[in-house]
């Protein structure tokens, strides 16, 4: 099941190498006039997102709201508390949001991890849907099949391929339901479904016991989910100085996790004996909440690292940006799957980080 939780955030985070120079924008609010194209990807992170012009590219945003009703010609991937999509979608979409809204049509897939998901019937799916969370009603049409987990479903529309989900607690068919393809599902209770509802398959139904020993699905992405809000509270706070960590971490990793290991070994250490002595209790204090303070942050900086890292090699350019720590959070919990070795490179990874924050810092503090 842990295994199955990172490739769903693999898939939603899986990063599309790209040639072309990107538009990134970060501000308390980003709005994109309906007057204005954006010729490339764009990325942008803010507490207000609204896009209504159109992006020929690809599209990630962050924000606590975002609202599309301009055209995407490839790909939408959301983070965001709410998110109403009323335009249409050349690609995939891509959600992990508190609410969701779908009301224009999508060229490719459907893949929402979420509070709840509405697919308006004015919105068409030209792929899949994949809803994992609490509730989801879809009405608009499906050309593929409808997967996922999540407490209550209702589709009320057609659906090209078959419906495989587990409803905890109900899975409804409307009356204007169709589908193609077979209906599978797993619920602890029977299927409702209107009599002008028509299934061309078979109805397979497995009962789902009412208490489960398995994490749920959130439960398991949540040590991700932290990471990946801390990297990116840290870069939109000091995005100068994470800038400089990162590049000095990958222009002297060596040098950088010699200071990491060392200041791992010596600074607590250290502490404890200044606490012992009376003169040196304040200093030994202090000296062990900045070991913490570094470790603390090292966690966040490390998924920087990587996230850089594999941008170069994916023949980008080398900087610091949202993306890049999306593509960095993602890459360090699949390492993470590995025994041994997986962890091994996490914990490298995080030595090179504390190392690089504490020469950064020590070399700011003297210059000052």
């Amino acid at each position: 099941m842990r295994a199955r939780s990172f490739i769903v955030l693999a898939l939603l985070l899986a990063p599309m190498a790209s040639q072309a120079e990107t538009v990134v924008r970060i501000a308390e609010s980003v709005l994109v006039a309906p007057d204005q194209q954006v010729e490339n990807d764009f990325y942008a992170a803010a507490s207000n997102i609204t896009q209504t012009g159109s992006v020929a590219g690809d599209m990630y945003a962050a924000a606590g709201e975002v609202t599309v009703k301009g055209p995407i010609e490839t790909d939408l991937t959301i983070f965001a508390g709410r998110a109403a999509i009323d335009a249409a979608v050349g690609d995939d979409v891509r959600l992990a949001v508190g609410e969701a809204t779908i009301s224009g049509d999508v060229g490719g897939d459907v893949f929402v991890l979420g509070g709840s998901l509405t697919i308006l019937p004015t919105a068409s799916v030209s792929g899949d849907v994949y809803v994992f969370g609490g509730e989801a009603e879809i009405a608009g049409a499906v050309a593929g099949s409808v997967r996922g987990r999540v407490e209550q479903l209702r589709i009320d529309t057609t659906v090209g391929g078959g419906v495989d989900v587990v409803a905890r607690q109900r899975l409804t068919l409307g009356s204007r339901t169709e589908v193609a393809g077979d209906v599978q599902y797993r619920s602890q209770r029977e299927l409702v479904r209107a009599p002008e509802a028509v299934i061309n398959g078979s109805v397979l139904a497995n009962d789902l016991p009412a208490e489960t020993d398995e994490p749920s699905l959130a439960t398991q992405l949540l040590p991700s989910l932290i990471m990946l809000f801390g990297s990116l509270v840290l870069y939109l706070l000091a995005r100068d100085f994470m800038t400089a960590v990162v590049t000095h971490s990958l222009t002297h990793p060596l040098r950088v996790s010699f200071i990491g290991i060392l200041l791992s070994l010596v600074a607590p250490a250290l502490a404890i004996l200044l606490m012992v002595t009376v003169l040196g209790l304040v200093v030994g204090i202090g000296t062990l909440g900045a070991f913490i303070v570094v470790l603390a942050l090292s966690y966040s900086v490390a998924p920087m690292v990587l996230g850089v890292l594999m941008w170069r090699l994916f023949g980008g350019t080398p900087v610091l940006q949202p993306f890049a720590i999306l593509v960095g959070v993602c890459a360090l919990q699949l390492l993470l799957l590995i025994p041994t070795l997986g962890t091994l490179i996490a914990l490298s990874l995080s030595l090179i980080a504390a190392g690089s924050l504490a020469e950064i810092t020590v070399k700011r503090l003297m210059a000052c």
